[in-house]
């Protein structure tokens, strides 16, 4: 997991495990690897071969194929 203030920490749990902890309202799964918060996901760019949404602790994700449906429509 990555913070804001650039600090990062190690989780025992899978990421589904996690993903179902987080609040839906304000979390979205955005890859198999990476879940965001929605605050914080204010652009979507493509790259030559990806969709990146980049955040503000200087940490570009890429978008996964199955999940950018959702993320073009929290964007619109």
């Amino acid at each position: 997991m990555h913070t804001t203030d650039n600090r990062s920490f190690l989780s025992n749990n899978g990421i589904s495990q996690i993903e179902k902890k987080l609040d839906p309202s304000l979390f979205i799964r955005i890859h198999r690897s990476y879940i965001v918060n929605i605050a914080h996901v204010k652009e979507l760019y493509r790259d030559y071969t990806r969709v990146v949404v980049p955040l503000p602790n200087n940490v570009e994700v890429a978008v996964g194929r199955h999940y950018l449906p959702v993320v073009k429509q929290l964007i619109l």
